[in-house]
């Protein structure tokens, strides 16, 4: 994911956190979307259940995502003390606790 997130102004880790964090408000969105579209489109079909089926995908995407964000979000907190200076351990170049 680094590779496809360049900007010079934050760190490849930082970017990636965000996208990681965000994902699952994206993934929602874009279920939103589908399900609203296929009521539209199979009215009958899909009139009463499309509300039920948007709820039943973002509890499962958040239940899936849950544990990488949470992983992900806990090692912004490893740091480790070269020096006497503290920095992240999944990139040097950001010192800890500074901001």
């Amino acid at each position: 994911m680094d590779c496809l997130i360049k900007n010079e102004k934050m760190s490849p880790y930082l970017s990636s956190l965000l996208g990681i964090v965000f994902l699952p408000i994206l993934i929602s969105i874009i279920a939103g979307m589908f399900w609203f579209a296929l009521s539209k489109v199979f009215y009958k079909k899909f009139r009463k259940t499309a509300k039920r089926n948007f709820i039943c995908t973002v509890l499962t995407v958040c239940y899936m995502v849950y544990p990488i964000i949470t992983s992900k979000a806990f090692e912004a907190f490893n740091c480790m003390e070269i020096e006497g200076t503290k920095y992240l351990v999944k990139d040097f170049e950001l010192e800890c606790w500074s901001t």
